[in-house]
């Protein structure tokens, strides 16, 4: 799970998991300072998964690049244990209505580089906050997520919704399941 601070990834994985965690940040403040791979049973198909939760991409105390590092080195050590990424849930506020010089969306550009070109297809977009806008505002803004992402990439956009329940959470990791395969590379291995 990648994304900017109170894009709602720890809260994804609240919902996924069952397990409340009260270091997740409601508020201002950020929670997740360093990232943690949470193991939950998969509950349509069985078997368990490994969820990972990683600090926000605007994280004010390191600069983005330093946060890419750390989420490199905690899936290094990852795989070193069997542990292999099959996918990348990248979390953005569907209520973030205007790209920015400060736009979350620009470390997107940085995912090559992390996780090696080949994987681009294996990346979801995931959009929460639905609750805090229109419908018709959301799939707008929907719209220019997927724009974005395929001049960033030339690929389609797996969008997905996340609508903040249990069902929401497990339908986007079984969409996401679909297309498993491993995808460290040869840049982060």
């Amino acid at each position: 799970l990648m994304g900017a601070t109170g894009s709602g990834k720890s809260t994804f994985l609240e919902y996924a998991t069952g397990k409340s965690d009260p270091s997740i940040g409601h508020g201002l403040e950020r929670r997740t300072d360093r990232s943690r791979a949470v193991r939950c049973k998969y509950p349509r198909e069985g078997g368990s998964i490994i969820l990972v939760d990683t600090p926000g991409l605007d994280n004010p105390h390191k600069t983005d690049i330093e946060v890419m590092i750390e989420i490199a080195d905690f899936l290094r050590k990852l795989s070193k244990k069997k542990v292999h990424l099959s996918a990348i849930l990248y979390l953005h506020r569907v209520s973030d209505e205007r790209m920015t010089a400060e736009d979350p969306l620009r470390n997107l550009k940085m995912l090559p580089s992390l996780c090696g070109q080949a994987t681009m297809p294996r990346i979801a977009l995931g959009t929460t906050m639905w609750s805090k806008v229109s419908l018709e505002t959301g799939e707008r803004q929907e719209q220019a997520l997927a724009r974005y992402w395929k001049e960033l990439t030339s690929e389609e956009c797996q969008l997905e919704r996340f609508g903040d329940s249990v069902d929401s959470a497990w339908t986007i990791i079984s969409n996401m399941h679909r297309k498993n395969s491993t995808m460290l590379s040869s840049e982060i291995v």
